[in-house]
């Protein structure tokens, strides 16, 4: 394709900025495509890198062989058969609903079964039987503010059926996990390390009721343990990490990171499907992926300092940090700190996938959040999407965010929703 051509692809998306915003780093656009902007001042060679990342992110895989040859290779396990069938729009999944319908952008993760490995697959190519259908049994409960005023509150407990390679194992345990919008992909690389573990207290030495313990993980990029800092986890420490794991986990893409296809000793069919001898995303196209998602915009927050105040004064701030400075001096504030906290017994993961205890969580970055609704209107919040709004995500706080969410209850009516137009505004 002619770079001229590319060039025109990109301008196309809409305008990356707004009047009066200038940055090559930020978007000032709160509309539909805020997560699609591209970075100003890429040079042609990134263009092209760009370009071909974006399309191998966005376009349907098949199954192999095909005559596309550049794109087959999905299976035999997967749950989608494209990035954006997840994130669409780099948004994030969906909620699950009053009903107990379960979205294809929420997975089921495992703790290692011995058939059905560490995610559920519920598709798979022809004439290999996918693994299993998911559902959740809804429990309702509500929530009573210190004013009096009540809200509904559900919580999804995930099931199984059509189970086609047998019962799970006694010791299995299931974990939702909701895809995440992908926001700031780039700069959150680029925050320095140093700069996240200046927050690290895991044995809460200061007695302020949070700890912070960094996720070191193995890096397959670096060969050595490193910072994690993507994921619900913070398990995987780069982008192109995450993206290698994303690509076998959900459509089953082998890669030179993950070369095996992702079928179990017990799982005949797949195991005899066809396999490509070479790897299915080659590494210049997982390298041009994750230069795609490196590249993109980080959506600019609307002003709003009143809410900011109430944000800090209730002690939200305490992790949902801001204020971090890149080695070039640009500040970014994707209101995360990127460590582990223990969130409480109702958002304990069950699967222990990730971390070492399963109450404990990746602060969630809240840059983009209140862009949710615009990107997916059926958005859900919280790692296995049983929120509905920010103010359920809230209430849902519990464990070293305890104090926080206590704060936001004690509110009137009318703070408690200046809080949550401030959070709306990022």
């Amino acid at each position: 394709m002619d770079k001229l051509v590319k060039l025109l692809c990109l301008l196309l998306m809409l305008p990356t900025t707004w009047a009066g915003e200038s940055s090559d780093l930020f978007t000032a656009d709160r509309g539909p495509q805020a997560l699609n902007h591209a970075r100003d001042n890429l040079s042609s060679q990134q263009i092209d890198q760009f370009v071909l990342g974006r399309s191998f992110y966005s376009k349907p895989w098949v199954e192999a062989p095909a005559a596309t040859r550049a794109r087959d290779g999905l299976g035999p396990l997967f749950n989608a058969n494209s990035c954006v069938a997840c994130h669409r729009r780099n948004a994030g999944g969906n909620r699950v609903d009053s009903t107990g319908k379960v979205h294809r952008s929420l997975v089921i993760r495992l703790n290692g079964d011995p058939v059905y490995g560490d995610q559920l697959a519920i598709n798979a190519i022809h004439g290999v039987p996918f693994e299993a259908r998911v559902g959740a049994r809804i429990e309702s409960s509500e929530y009573r503010y210190d004013d009096g005023s009540l809200i509904g509150l559900i919580r999804p407990h995930f099931y199984l059926d059509s189970l086609n390679y047998g019962q799970l194992h006694s010791q299995t345990r299931l974990s939702a996990r909701r895809a995440p919008a992908l926001v700031g992909l780039g700069l959150v690389e680029r925050i320095p390390a140093r700069q996240i573990l200046e927050f690290a207290d895991p044995q809460d030495r200061d007695r302020d009721g949070i700890s912070g313990k960094p996720n070191r993980v193995q890096s397959r990029q670096w060969n050595r343990k490193t910072l994690g800092r993507f994921g619900w986890k913070a398990s995987k420490p780069s982008i192109i990490e995450q993206t290698a794991q994303a690509l076998i986990d959900d459509m089953g893409l082998t890669s030179p990171w993950f070369p095996r296809e992702n079928c179990s000793a017990a799982q005949t069919q797949c195991r005899d499907a066809y396999r490509s001898p070479v790897p299915d995303v080659p590494q210049h196209r997982l390298q041009a992926i994750a230069f795609y998602l490196q590249q993109l915009k980080a959506p600019r927050a609307r002003s709003r300092p009143a809410g900011r105040a109430l944000f800090d004064q209730i002690g939200c701030s305490d992790c949902h940090r801001s204020g971090y400075r890149l080695d070039d001096g640009v500040q970014v504030d994707p209101y995360s700190d990127y460590l582990l906290h223990d969130m409480g017994p109702a958002l304990a993961d069950h699967s222990q996938v990730g971390a070492d205890e399963p109450r404990e969580w990746r602060t969630a970055p809240l840059w983009g959040i209140g862009l949710a609704k615009t990107l997916n209107p059926a958005a859900g919040y919280l790692h296995d999407g049983r929120a509905a709004t920010l103010e359920e995500a809230i209430l849902w706080h519990d464990g070293e965010a305890e104090k926080s969410r206590r704060n936001f209850a004690q509110l009137d009516a009318v703070s408690r929703a200046r809080l949550i137009d401030f959070l709306e505004a990022l």
